[in-house]
């Protein structure tokens, strides 16, 4: 079993190596062998708790790399219906290749209807057990208030520490939450179609706001996030960067400032290495990382946003342009 998850986690990191450009994975590699302890010494919540979530993730997203890539999406199918027989949340997955592919949505709603019957269907094949899976994901919510760091899941805790009915109030704001964040998503889609330049940019995007739209983000999906996140905010910074030289020398009237920042493999590497640190001791510190796993998300998402709305028809990344296929 461990051999299992070993496997999954270094498929995660398979994937996320995947979504760099040819310049970023030359630092990169460097760095991959830290993702096992971001964010902040939860190894013992997520990737060495043996959650047999980290064996799906890395199925599911090294079976999307021909997605993204060639719009070849069978096997993520496959991998998406196997594994929601046992986590029917990752069906929440199949918005993936709807932002990220080409004519997706026939294929990813069917998959969803399937993946639901399946999951309904053990409710006739083994009632007991049904039963009891329910029963001990309410006790969780009873024992533990593990709620999830989602928008909702943040409420609902909010909620219960002021001994506060917390439903239907979580429901109605992870409905709000979903409807808003899928028309941005889609919104982001829809420009990146425009401008294939941006797609590179867009992928880890897509898939941070695809895991958001889970209904209980947990410890053992932040994993498979732990590349994009790292991608999504140099690239960002990369950008930023770009802008405000632009800005720079345009008011002064002068020739460019060398950047803060270059693309030689030391600088990155320290700023990645710097992430993992600060991140670890806050966790330190404070004793839990638990209230900064939301708000690190939403930055993140938040930079990937303005970058993929600030790039215009250069690439900040200068890498080739890719095509919907």
């Amino acid at each position: 079993f461990w051999c299992a998850v070993t496997a999954g986690f270094l498929l995660q990191l398979r994937a996320g190596y995947a979504m760099a450009s040819e310049q970023e994975r030359r630092w990169l590699i460097y760095l991959l062998p830290f993702a096992a302890f971001f964010p902040g010494l939860l190894g013992d919540a997520t990737w060495l708790c043996g959650n047999v979530a980290d064996i799906f993730y890395g199925l599911i997203l090294v079976a999307a790399i021909p997605g993204w890539k060639r719009n070849k999406w069978l096997w993520f199918y496959a991998a998406i219906l196997a594994t929601s027989v046992y986590k029917p949340q990752m069906l929440t997955l199949l918005a993936f290749p709807i932002l990220t592919g080409r004519k997706q949505w026939i294929l990813a709603s069917a998959t969803g209807a399937v993946g639901s019957l399946l999951f309904a269907v053990q409710s006739v094949l083994w009632p007991t057990e049904f039963r009891e899976f329910f029963e001990v994901a309410h006790m969780q919510l009873l024992l533990r208030h593990d709620f999830g760091f989602g928008p909702a899941g943040v409420l609902g805790r909010l909620l219960w520490q002021l001994k506060k009915p917390y439903f239907p109030a979580t429901t109605i704001a992870y409905l709000v939450w979903i409807v808003a964040l899928g028309i941005l998503l889609l919104a982001l889609r829809r420009r990146v179609e425009h401008n294939p330049h941006l797609r590179e940019m867009w992928i880890p995007v897509a898939l941070v706001g695809t895991i958001l739209m889970n209904p209980r983000v947990a410890f053992h999906d932040t994993p498979p996030l732990t590349i994009p996140l790292l991608l999504i905010g140099w690239r960002a910074l990369l950008l930023g960067q770009k802008r405000l030289a632009a800005w720079q020398a345009n008011r002064a009237a002068a020739p460019l400032q060398a950047p803060l920042l270059n693309r030689k493999k030391l600088k990155p590497i320290l700023a990645g290495l710097g992430i993992f640190a600060a991140c670890n001791l806050i966790n330190i510190f404070l004793g839990d990382w638990v209230p900064m796993e939301l708000p690190v998300l939403l930055l993140v998402l938040s930079a990937g946003v303005w970058a993929l709305v600030s790039a215009k028809g250069d690439s900040a990344l200068e890498s080739p342009k890719p095509e919907f296929s």
